[in-house]
């Protein structure tokens, strides 16, 4: 499946589990201070001049976002990691195995949070088999960036530096939008917002950088109809597994046996839609066995892709617009579920609706 981002709660207080806080604070210490400033690393030639250039294309990158797009001013990516390999991140998520719901965790400043952001694979292992343990679905995945909100200044790691220019403004544009608007307790909402940003704010990027017909701008667009197939695939799923356990009255066995079923229909689906991708971010969809934890990880990012898209497009494709306006319908929510308001908004809305094919206004 594609590259996962994850935030990464570092807030300590009586509702938070003392070891995992601390856990995770001295990781991002060991980010933080295993760090040197851009100036400071591109003056002394500590990398390669292919990954110096990568530094400076993500220094275009925060000022695209920044002046562009609408995206908060941070002081993230303003340092390099410079100790080798950093420290690595893995995702941990957990659900029942006969209810989609996933298993959450409740943390100061954010709310809950449907995953854990671990820095050791021993530590995320062990967390993995108490909650399996407990009768629980698990998933633990590695995360190919994260952020902390801007409460501290995430650094530019290696792993960064190795991406493609496309999939780099991705990634950049993705978290700084997580700096930029963060609903606490609204995992899906914050999620499909960065991961539209992050999409739609790359293809403008490499556009304006490298003009309409390079490869790097062909991979951007590829990127984002790869995106609306896997979300609708996804999306449809979902609403079929929560028919099933909604209605399902059975022994939790039957109820297992059901939703293997469906698993399996998935994957036949996911092999019939492979070759309609123009790229390789899903091509690991579907190799490990499927269940409901993995699933919600995956739904958190893409079920609802296609809500944001169509607003995004009535929106005539700006993103400071559409940002404003995601602001505006997170405000206010009382009992009513975020994502739920922003579906029904797209369906009723009588703003202006682009004619297909018509590019925004995002290119330098």
């Amino acid at each position: 499946m594609t590259a996962t981002w994850v935030f990464v709660p570092l807030f300590l207080s009586t509702g938070c589990r003392v070891a995992y806080v601390f856990h995770a604070a001295l990781g991002q210490a060991e980010l933080i201070h295993g760090s040197r400033p851009v100036s400071e690393v591109l003056d002394q030639g500590l990398f390669s001049s292919e990954k110096e250039d990568r530094i400076r294309l993500i220094q275009e990158i925060r000022r695209y976002g920044e002046d562009v797009l609408g995206l908060k001013r941070t002081n993230n990516y303003e340092s390099v990691y410079i100790r080798g390999q950093r420290p690595p991140i893995f995702v941990l998520s957990a659900a029942p195995r006969n209810r989609f719901e996933a298993k959450t965790w409740w943390f100061p400043i954010v709310g809950r949070v449907p995953y854990l952001g671990l820095f050791d694979a021993g530590k995320a292992l062990a967390a993995q088999e108490r909650l399996e343990q407990q009768g629980l679905d698990t998933c633990l995945r590695p995360a190919a960036a994260y952020s902390t909100l801007g409460w501290f200044s995430d650094p530019i790691t290696p792993n960064l530096l190795a991406e493609a220019p496309s999939g780099l403004a991705e990634i950049i544009l993705h978290e700084l939008t997580h700096a930029t608007l963060y609903v606490r307790g609204q995992g899906a909402f914050n999620e499909g917002l960065a991961m539209l940003v992050g999409l739609e704010g790359a293809e403008g990027f490499c556009r304006g950088r490298f003009g309409e017909d390079h490869p790097e701008t062909a991979a951007a667009s590829h990127a984002i109809l790869d995106q609306r197939l896997f979300g609708d695939f996804m999306a449809r799923w979902v609403g079929e597994l929560e028919s099933l356990y909604a209605r399902n009255a059975d022994p939790e066995q039957d109820v297992l046996v059901e939703r293997q079923r469906i698993f399996e229909a998935m994957i036949t689906e996911f092999r019939e839609l492979k070759p309609r991708f123009k790229t390789s971010r899903f091509a690991h969809f579907g190799q490990r066995p499927l269940n409901n934890a993995c699933l919600l990880g995956a739904a958190l990012y893409h079920r609802y892709y296609r809500c944001f898209d169509d607003l995004y497009h009535r929106l005539n494709r700006d993103i400071p617009t559409f940002l404003s306006h995601c602001r505006s319908l997170s405000e206010n929510l009382g009992k009513e579920p975020l994502m739920e308001r922003i579906c029904r908004f797209t369906e009723d809305s009588n703003l202006y609706i682009p004619v297909p094919g018509q590019l925004g206004q995002q290119g330098f």
